[in-house]
């Protein structure tokens, strides 16, 4: 091979190095930020309550704080309406137990917004529920 071939060659492997540790960094202070933590906070809920798709955030209206939980699930309710809601609670109670940032003791309630998907292709439908629950102040330290 020639000079030039392996000088070309000498760049390419510098500027991966280069590149995989500014996003080695970045992906650090990504997992710092509140994103990162709400990412965390719907990876927890997933994986404890074996779930489809989970959304975690906490949203502001009106001057109060909420932490909003929404999850898609394929778990057969039978239209029970006491399942839904025992299972919303458990899913909504574990997520603010979960919940990690400073401004926990401002959160003044939680919203569990449940989907259940039923069939699948062109018989596919959906039953959605909702409910909201108190949050309870956080624990001393």
């Amino acid at each position: 091979m020639n000079r030039s071939t392996w000088v070309v060659l000498l760049f390419g492997i510098v500027a991966f190095l280069l590149l995989t540790i500014v996003m080695m960094l970045t992906l650090e202070s990504f997992q710092q930020t509140p994103a990162g933590n709400q990412v965390k906070l719907a990876l927890a809920v997933k994986e404890k309550f074996r779930l489809e798709a989970v959304l975690a955030y906490v949203a502001e209206e009106n001057g109060r704080k909420q932490l909003r939980v929404k999850y898609q699930t394929r778990s057969d309710s039978k239209y029970e309406e006491a399942f839904q809601k025992k299972e919303m609670e458990e899913v909504g109670t574990f997520a603010l137990s979960e919940y990690k940032l400073g401004d926990r003791k401002y959160l003044q309630d939680v919203a569990v917004h449940r989907i259940e998907v039923r069939g699948s292709g062109c018989w596919q439908n959906t039953l959605e529920s909702r409910t909201t629950l108190p949050a309870p102040p956080p624990p001393p330290k």
